[in-house]
């Protein structure tokens, strides 16, 4: 299928198959390899792609649709009660489907006008959605256990591993804040580029992590009514991961100022 042939043709007039063409990249196939849930939600993505865009919706607006739906659906957490929390699965799995819409529209766009990079506010945008709803469910499975057992210490457990998990994402950012302003990126990045291997705890990491669903730990804590369980085990596991991020963090910046004789 040629793409530039297809721009002679107005979006009315693009069927399914060819907007997928356009809008899927070569990471979202590799992903639905690997991943049962993209496989699912591309098949259904699409069609809310083209409505956005005979809508007028910009990507972006669409990222803002999809962290507003994503944290609003964790309120159903908060009750503790085992219904709730298979409804919250179920809403926050069908908004889901927006997270791959706003990339789909991005990319129809960037095909349009021929461009081959996307804005940098859709990638910000991007992580953002996803920190949002991670801490808003951590929040949330907080204030759920605490309701469904009246033990204090489950909401404690929630803010905690909250706090803990907004400083982790702090650090990251105030390390390229701080080279941005200082105009030496271009370091870190090498840096990036040469450990390409990825970290041993790297698995265990991304069973923690919520929005990963049916991977992660939380989706099948929710389906045996385990969360509290999740929660207490989280925390034991995140909090000392915070302080090795930390350290590597910190490590990192130590390895380029010695590569670049800097210190």
């Amino acid at each position: 299928m040629d793409l530039e042939k297809l721009k002679e043709k107005k979006l009315s007039e693009l069927t399914i198959p060819e907007m997928r063409k356009i809008v899927w990249s070569k990471e979202r196939e590799e992903n639905k390899k690997k991943d049962i849930r993209v496989r699912i939600f591309t098949k259904f993505s699409v069609y809310l792609t083209k409505l956005f865009l005979h809508l007028g919706i910009s990507a972006n607006m669409v990222s803002y649709l999809w962290i507003f739906l994503g944290v609003a659906s964790t309120i159903l957490l908060w009750s503790g009660q085992y219904w709730a929390s298979i409804s919250f699965l179920i809403l926050f799995n069908l908004a889901a489907i927006i997270d791959h819409s706003d990339g789909e529209v991005a990319r129809y766009w960037m095909w349009r006008k021929g461009k081959k990079e996307g804005s940098v506010t859709g990638l910000y945008l991007e992580d953002l959605s996803h920190f949002l709803i991670r801490i808003s469910i951590f929040f949330g499975i907080g204030v759920g256990a605490w309701m469904r057992f009246d033990q204090i210490y489950y909401f404690y457990a929630g803010v905690v591993l909250t706090i803990v998990f907004s400083l982790d994402q702090v650090i990251k950012l105030r390390v390229y804040d701080s080279l941005i302003q200082s105009g030496k990126i271009k370091l870190i990045n090498k840096a990036r580029k040469e450990k390409t291997t990825p970290g041993k705890l790297k698995w265990l990491h991304s069973i923690f992590k919520p929005q990963y669903m049916q991977k992660s730990l939380f989706f099948w804590a929710i389906i045996f009514n385990v969360v509290h369980w999740f929660l207490i085990v989280t925390v034991i596991l995140f909090v000392p991961l915070f302080f090795k991020n930390f350290y590597r963090e910190l490590k990192r910046l130590e390895d380029v100022d010695k590569k670049n004789n800097l210190k």
